[in-house]
């Protein structure tokens, strides 16, 4: 099951720097589908929606993001064809503080 992020950013965090991983190797950003980007973190095997809820695009350049509840975020990634993947879920805090 692939994990979707609409609020992250992906940068270096102090997890990376602890197990000394650097963004660039730690991330690997996938645009073959170039509107629809995913991020692959190689230190947990999880995989996040490479953009913004409300954004696309190579770089998330385009759209305007989307903020959203807590319960409109489980059903927005329950229904998500992202990337050519369309089991998606919301992470849980324990995933998200991995970043």
């Amino acid at each position: 099951m692939k994990t979707a992020v609409i609020t992250m950013i992906f940068m270096g965090t102090t997890l990376a720097a602890i197990c000394g991983w650097t963004a660039a190797s730690r991330f690997i950003r996938d645009t073959t589908q170039a509107d629809e980007p995913t991020v692959s973190d190689a230190a947990t095997g999880l995989e996040w929606q490479g953009c913004a809820r409300g954004l696309t695009g190579v770089s998330c350049e385009t759209g305007t993001l989307e903020r959203t509840t807590w319960s409109e975020a489980l059903t927005y990634c329950e229904g998500l064809s992202w990337g050519g993947h369309s089991d998606w879920r919301l992470p849980n805090k324990k995933e998200l503080r991995s970043l």
